[in-house]
């Protein structure tokens, strides 16, 4: 499981300059590369969950992978709780199936300049999201992440 540019940080006003990935997602989709992908609009931690529920699957990610924007660091409040449940990252996250992930890996690096980090790997249980932290703990990930609708965030974990 992939993840372009870095996270956190829209409500600071960072989703108001923002480059869409439409390359990337059209080199991406055009090579066969990935499996699953979503635009980062709600926030890491729903849009990981809408990926996982839509494929019956579950997912194991690595926080001290989670690519932390500058804006994440700046004001109150967890970094990573902003890369988590901010929104409109507008980057792309991705599955590649295993078997291709280093040869996705050394492609991108060969096509873009943007930043690509992996997060984790896809596993059983139909919307589960396991998060370990730096400290070594596992919890599971608690859904949560930007209601454009009530225009309000909604965060537990």
């Amino acid at each position: 499981m992939f993840v372009t540019g870095s996270l956190g940080g829209s409500i600071g006003g960072r989703h108001l300059r923002f480059e869409p990935r439409v390359e990337q997602g059209q080199w991406i989709s055009g090579h066969g590369w990935a499996s699953a992908m979503i635009d980062l609009s709600d926030g890491l931690a729903s849009d990981l969950r809408r990926i996982a529920e839509m494929s019956g699957s579950g997912a194991a990610i690595d926080e001290a992978a989670i690519p932390l924007s500058s804006a994440a660091r700046k004001g109150g409040g967890s970094p990573l709780d902003r890369a988590l449940y901010d929104g409109e990252d507008y980057e792309l996250l991705l599955t590649v199936p295993a078997r291709k992930a280093v040869a996705f890996e050394r492609a991108w690096r060969r096509q873009f300049k943007l930043r690509l980090s992996r997060l984790g790997v896809v596993t059983s249980g139909s919307g589960s999201i396991r998060l370990t932290t730096v400290g070594g703990e596992r919890t599971v990930l608690k859904d949560g992440g930007y209601e454009h609708f009530v225009g309000r965030h909604r965060k537990s974990r």
